[in-house]
C-alpha cells in the first residue's frame, strides 16, 4: 500500500491470511522483512524479492510456518515513541513496524525464548516468563526499569549486552531484545535467584487445583524436572501455601459466608439439616450438617448403627470434626453427620449428639453406638440417648490394656472374649486370661463387658467391634480438613454424592439376590454347612451335628443356639445345614439390610449439586458470622495422628537370654540364669 498509516494510533491485523499462490513454501530461516519489502509493479500488484507476485491487503500480515496462532495488537503513539529511541533509523512506521516483527521463523519454537512483537496477557505474565526465561538458560538478570507499562532487564553481568523490553498498558508487547550474551551465562548454584515462592505458587497452581494432595516433595521434583532449579523444601513448602490460599480462598471470609452457603444446601435439598452457634461476639462457634438423602437412607435403609470419632482441623484456625458413620448393605462406610466444634469434650459431644437425634428422628431404643472410652462421649451418650446401646471399641481398648499393662501378652485372648458369641465361651476365654495374664484380665475387670463383649452386649452391632468405620474418613479427610470452613463442608459433600452415584453403578450392575459381601459371607458359611448332619425334631425346630457339637436350630424364630444368628443377621452354617436339608432358600433367613434390592434402593436417592457464590441470594437472612477467637499455634501443622505406644513396631523378646531384638532360633548371647 502506497499511502502508508502514520496516523497516531495504526493497528497491525494477524487474523487475517494472506494468499500465496500455487503452495509457496516460505522460507524457515528468512526473517520477516524479507516479505513485507516487495517491489512495487505497475499491475499494483505485490512481488517478493524473489520476483514471485504475492497478493496481500493493505494491512500489514504475519506469516507462520507451523499454523502458529496469529493475534491482532495495537502500538499507541507513545509507544511509537519509546519505538523510535529503540529503532532511531526507522523514521518510517511501515520500516518500522517491519522491524518490530522481524525475526527467524524458528525462534518461535524455542521454549521459554523472547522475539520481538511477543505479546503477553498482562505484565505478571511477562515477569513470570522471565523468571523461567532466566532459569532455563541458567543466568541472573537486573530489573532496572519495572514501570507500570514498562518492564526492561538487563544481564546481571556488566557490560553484556543482553537485555528484553517490553511495554503496555493492559497486554504486554515485546519491543526490543538482544539475544546473545558477551559474558559467561552458566551458574554453579542449584537454587536460583529469580524462583521466589510467589513464582513457584504461579506456577503450581493449576497443579494444585487438580489435585489438592499436591504435596511440597511433588513440587521440588516439578520445578527441578521443568527448569533444572532445585528449591528448599521450605520454598516449595510457603509456595503451595500461597496457591492453595488463591485457590480455595481467605479463610476469614469463609467464615463471613458461611451462613449463604449453609442456605444454599437447604435450598438444594429442603430435608438437609444445618444449624450454626455464634457466642456473644458473633464469633463462630459450633456447626453442624447432615445431608437429606443420608437422613433418608438412613432412616430407611441402612442398620440403626453408627460410630462416632473425631479429627482435628488443620486449617488456620483450631477446631475438631466430629463425625457419624452407618455402614450400608454391602459394608462399605457411609457418613451420616457432620459436625465442626472448638475442642473435644463432654459439652461439644452432647451438643452434636443432641442435633444427631434430631437429624435421625428414629427411635433411640433401636439405635446402638460405637465410640472410643472418652469420658465426654460415656456422659454425652448418658444424657442424650439414654435408652441406646453404647459399645466401646475394641481396638482402643485394646491400645489402653497394652499402655497400663505395659504387656501385649494378653491381646489374643482379649480379642477371642470380643468375638465370643455365647456366655459360656466368654467365661471359658476369661478364665484362661485369668490363669495366664492376670494383669491383662484385672484390666478388663473394670470395664463393663455389656460395653465390648459380643456375648454380653444387649443391642445390636452385627460384629462392629471397633471404629475403624470412622477411622478411614479420618484419613480420606486428611487434605480437607485444611480448608477454609465452607470448602470444608463443600468437600464433604462431593465425596459423599461421588460415592452415592459410584455405589448406584455399581449396585446397578449385580444380580445375585444378597449383595456382594454377604453373598461371600454365606458362601464360606455353605461350604462348612455341606459337612454337617441335620436331625429333624420338628417342622422347624431340628438338631445340627458337627465335630464334637451340636446346636438346635429354629428356623421360624431365627434362632440358633451357636448365637451367631442373632448377632450376625446372615443365616449361620448350622441354619443353612437345615435349610440345605429341608430344600428351601437361604434369602428369607438372611435380614433385609442384606438385600440387594435394599442396597440399590439405598443409592437411587442423591446428594443435589450446589450453586457457586455468584449465585447466591443476597440480603437474605444475611447472619453475621465472624472467625473464631482461637488460632493454631505458629510453625508447620502437623497432620499425620500421633499413635498409641503399642502400634509401632512389635518387640520381639528372647526366651533364651530375655532380651530385645531377636528370638531363640537367633540367639547368639550366653543363656540368662533359670532359662
Amino acid at each position: 500500500n502506497t499511502n502508508r498509516n502514520t496516523s497516531s494510533n495504526f493497528t497491525f491485523d494477524l487474523n487475517e491470511e494472506a494468499s500465496i499462490q500455487e503452495d509457496e513454501v516460505l522460507n524457515p530461516c528468512a526473517t520477516l522483512v524479507d516479505y513485507y519489502e516487495p517491489s512495487w509493479s505497475e499491475e499494483e500488484g505485490y512481488y517478493n524479492r524473489n520476483g514471485e507476485e504475492m497478493q496481500c491487503n493493505t494491512n500489514v500480515q504475519e506469516f507462520f510456518a507451523d499454523d502458529m496462532q496469529i493475534e491482532q495488537y495495537e502500538i499507541s503513539q507513545e509507544q511509537y515513541s519509546d519505538l523510535e529511541e529503540e529503532f532511531p533509523i526507522a523514521d518510517d512506521p511501515y520500516i518500522l513496524n517491519s522491524r518490530l516483527l522481524q525475526r527467524p521463523i524458528e525462534e518461535a519454537t524455542d521454549q521459554h525464548e523472547f522475539f520481538v512483537g511477543q505479546i503477553f496477557p498482562s505484565r505478571q505474565e511477562f515477569k513470570n516468563e522471565l523468571v523461567k526465561h532466566a532459569m532455563v538458560k541458567h543466568m541472573r538478570y537486573n530489573p532496572v526499569d519495572t514501570r507500570k507499562n514498562k518492564v526492561k532487564a538487563v544481564c546481571f553481568n556488566q557490560p553484556c549486552k543482553w537485555r528484553v523490553v517490553a511495554r503496555g498498558d493492559v497486554e504486554f508487547i515485546v519491543t526490543k531484545y538482544i539475544k546473545e550474551h558477551q559474558c559467561g551465562t552458566i551458574r554453579e548454584s542449584a537454587d536460583h535467584q529469580a524462583c521466589s515462592s510467589s513464582f513457584v505458587a504461579s506456577f503450581v497452581e493449576e497443579q494444585f487445583l487438580a489435585n489438592e494432595q499436591y504435596k511440597p516433595s511433588m513440587i521440588i521434583a516439578d520445578i527441578k524436572a521443568r527448569f533444572g532449579v532445585t528449591i528448599s523444601y521450605r520454598k516449595a513448602y510457603i509456595a503451595r501455601e500461597k496457591a492453595m490460599k488463591k485457590v480455595v480462598g481467605d479463610y476469614d471470609q469463609a467464615y463471613r459466608d458461611l451462613p449463604l452457603y449453609l442456605r444454599e444446601l437447604r435450598v438444594r435439598d429442603p430435608e438437609t439439616y444445618v444449624t450454626l452457634h455464634r457466642n456473644g461476639d458473633n464469633q463462630f462457634q459450633r456447626c453442624f450438617w447432615g445431608f437429606g438423602a443420608c437422613r433418608r437412607v438412613f432412616r430407611s435403609y441402612l442398620r440403626k448403627l453408627i460410630g462416632i470419632d473425631v479429627t482435628h482441623l488443620r486449617s488456620k484456625y483450631q477446631g475438631v470434626l466430629l463425625m457419624a458413620t452407618s455402614i450400608d448393605a454391602n459394608d462399605n462406610v457411609l457418613p451420616v453427620a457432620f459436625g465442626i466444634a472448638e475442642v473435644e469434650c463432654g459439652s461439644a459431644w452432647e451438643w452434636f449428639l443432641d442435633h444427631t437425634k434430631r437429624f435421625f428422628n428414629v427411635d433411640p431404643e433401636s439405635m446402638s453406638i460405637v465410640s472410643d472410652r472418652h469420658r465426654g462421649i460415656i456422659a454425652a451418650v448418658r444424657k442424650v440417648y439414654p435408652t441406646a446401646h453404647h459399645a466401646f471399641c475394641c481396638h482402643h481398648m485394646s491400645c489402653n490394656m497394652v499402655t497400663d499393662t505395659g504387656s501385649r501378652s494378653g491381646l489374643g485372648l482379649f480379642w477371642a472374649a470380643a468375638r465370643a458369641n455365647t456366655t459360656l465361651q466368654y467365661d471359658l476365654i476369661m478364665q484362661s486370661m485369668l490363669e495366664k495374664h492376670p494383669d491383662a484380665h484385672k484390666w478388663l475387670q473394670n470395664i463393663d463387658p455389656k460395653r465390648w463383649a459380643n456375648a454380653h452386649f444387649s443391642g445390636r452391632r452385627y460384629t462392629m467391634l471397633t471404629t475403624n468405620c470412622v477411622e478411614s474418613l479420618n484419613a480420606l479427610f486428611k487434605e480437607t480438613r485444611e480448608l477454609p470452613i465452607n470448602r470444608l463442608i463443600d468437600n464433604t459433600r462431593r465425596k459423599v454424592a461421588q460415592w452415592f452415584c459410584n455405589r448406584k453403578e455399581e449396585a446397578s450392575k449385580w444380580y445375585v439376590a444378597l449383595t456382594p459381601h454377604a453373598t461371600k459371607e454365606m458362601q464360606s458359611r455353605r461350604e462348612k454347612a455341606r459337612r454337617y448332619k441335620v436331625h429333624p425334631y420338628s417342622q422347624s425346630e431340628m438338631e445340627v451335628e458337627t465335630w464334637g457339637a451340636s446346636y438346635i436350630v429354629d428356623l421360624e424364630r431365627k434362632y440358633c443356639n451357636c448365637e451367631e444368628f442373632q448377632i450376625s443377621g446372615l443365616a449361620c452354617s448350622h441354619a443353612i445345614a437345615v435349610i440345605i436339608h429341608r430344600n428351601m432358600d437361604t434369602l428369607p433367613y438372611c435380614e433385609h439390610y442384606f438385600h440387594s434390592h435394599n442396597w440399590k434402593t439405598t443409592y437411587m436417592d442423591r446428594i443435589y449439586p450446589c450453586r457457586s457464590k455468584e449465585f447466591w441470594p443476597r440480603g437474605v437472612n444475611n447472619i453475621i458470622v465472624l472467625c473464631p477467637r482461637s488460632l493454631v499455634q505458629p510453625g508447620r501443622r502437623k497432620k499425620a495422628r500421633i499413635e498409641s505406644k503399642h502400634n509401632g513396631k512389635v518387640k520381639i523378646k528372647c526366651s533364651r537370654c530375655k532380651q530385645l531384638g531377636h528370638n531363640r532360633r537367633t540367639c547368639r548371647m550366653p543363656p540368662a540364669p533359670g532359662s
